[in-house]
């Protein structure tokens, strides 16, 4: 039985290792294709546990989107990306349609590759052959 319960914890602690590193990429990755004008969309990046709402209730910011909000529920872990930026809207969905530039972006490009990144990532764990399914 001590055995079982140590290969399910070291099990446990490699896909934790793994999905840290999967988020941090996809962090890094919202980072580099943010636009930088001001920096505020770019500093305005959150990941967390908690979610958009909440962080949008403590630090209302006129044009802050609620919808700008990917999670990922891995057992009873959610894993939250948003943006708090007032601006956050026109970067992601609206764009300038007054100068003809299309929106950013960022959210739905970036974390639309959450299984190539994951699937990049896991090859450097042996034994781990994961999938997105096998999380979410």
């Amino acid at each position: 039985m001590e055995l079982e319960h140590q290969i399910s914890k070291d099990l446990v602690m490699r896909v934790e290792k793994l999905l840290n590193e999967v988020f941090e990429e996809l962090y890094q990755m919202l980072i580099a294709k943010s636009p930088v004008y001001t920096g505020e969309y770019a500093q305005s990046h959150h990941i967390d546990n908690h979610g958009l709402a909440m962080d949008y209730e403590s630090n209302p910011q006129p044009g802050a989107v609620k919808t700008l909000s990917y999670k990922w529920k891995i057992d009873d872990n959610v894993v939250c990306f948003y943006n708090t930026s007032g601006h956050a809207d026109v970067v992601e969905y609206i764009g300038w349609p007054q100068s003809g530039k299309p929106p950013y972006a960022v959210y739905t490009t970036t974390l639309s590759t959450f299984e190539t990144v994951l699937a990049k990532k896991a090859s450097k764990y042996p034994g781990l052959e994961l999938g997105a399914s096998d999380l979410i």
